[in-house]
């Protein structure tokens, strides 16, 4: 009798972590919805409701693919270095993660480093040997 109660609060246990793992995924993917509709879609939302998912991504979601979108519509959005602080988060979630790391190449090329961006290009193409690596833009001298 008390293996089955222990076995029913187990059970019980593992499916409020899902339930909570859900819910947690899927505001990352609402998040991330918002700043790419603020990037590629018209009208754009509001901007502080951007703000809010950009900030709400940043705290809270440790998905790379979500924060890589989210970064792409915000430098789409023309908010390349904001663009440039959530990619890095997808890089440090998961650093083995093909997108976060075009991402990061993409925020860091709009921010005007593309010295950095190329770095990142590189890495993405190490972890994806099929992808093409974008053409650069010339650099200045001690531009990075």
């Amino acid at each position: 009798m008390l293996a089955r109660v222990v076995l029913l609060v187990a059970c019980l246990a593992a499916v409020v972590v899902l339930v909570q793992h859900q819910r947690s995924h899927d505001d990352c993917q609402s998040a991330a919805g918002v700043l790419f509709r603020f990037g590629v879609h018209a009208p754009p939302p509001p901007s502080a409701q951007v703000d809010a998912a950009a900030r709400s991504l940043r705290a809270s979601c440790a998905d790379a693919n979500a924060l890589a979108v989210g970064a792409e519509g915000l430098r789409y959005g023309g908010r390349p270095a904001d663009a440039v602080a959530l990619a890095a988060a997808a890089t440090r979630s998961e650093p083995r993660t093909f997108a976060a790391w075009v991402a990061y190449g993409d925020a860091l090329v709009a921010a005007g480093r593309p010295v950095l961006g190329g770095l990142a290009y590189e890495r993405a193409g190490a972890l994806n040997p099929r992808w093409r690596l974008p053409v650069l833009p010339a650099t200045t001298p001690g531009g990075a």
